[in-house]
């Protein structure tokens, strides 16, 4: 099974990307009561579709203000494939960007929408 995984730790600012032509599979999140914080934990897979590479990527600008919900999707045909975080230690929150890449010549159909996730989740 081809998978990278990675796991953050509390409290700390940080960024990470599936490989290229790689994308998420699963996140999943366990609060830390004390800090107010999360550790998050992904898990990337390959996307190359029928030899399709991922290209034409762009980064988000901060997407959220503290204590607000991260609301966030990616541009038709792209797949988020990374984040950066920063964690506000006076609002305990993060603030979050998206990287996002279209994948040429593949049209993406029936995609789903998570519910919203609070607190501990797994998607």
């Amino acid at each position: 099974d081809d998978v990278v995984r990675f796991t953050s730790k509390v409290g700390e600012d940080w960024n990470f990307g599936c490989p290229i032509s790689w994308s998420f599979r699963r996140i999943s999140n366990r609060v830390d009561r004390r800090s107010g914080d999360s550790a998050f934990s992904f898990e990337c897979i390959p996307t190359n579709l029928d030899g399709s590479v991922l290209s034409t990527c762009m980064d988000t600008d901060v997407i959220n203000t503290p204590l607000s919900p991260i609301i966030h999707e990616c541009a038709d045909n792209f797949v988020m494939i990374g984040f950066n975080t920063t964690f506000d230690d006076v609002a305990k929150d993060r603030l979050w960007k998206f990287y996002c890449c279209t994948l040429p010549d593949v049209q993406l159909s029936d995609c789903t929408t998570s519910k919203d996730l609070t607190r501990s989740f797994s998607y």
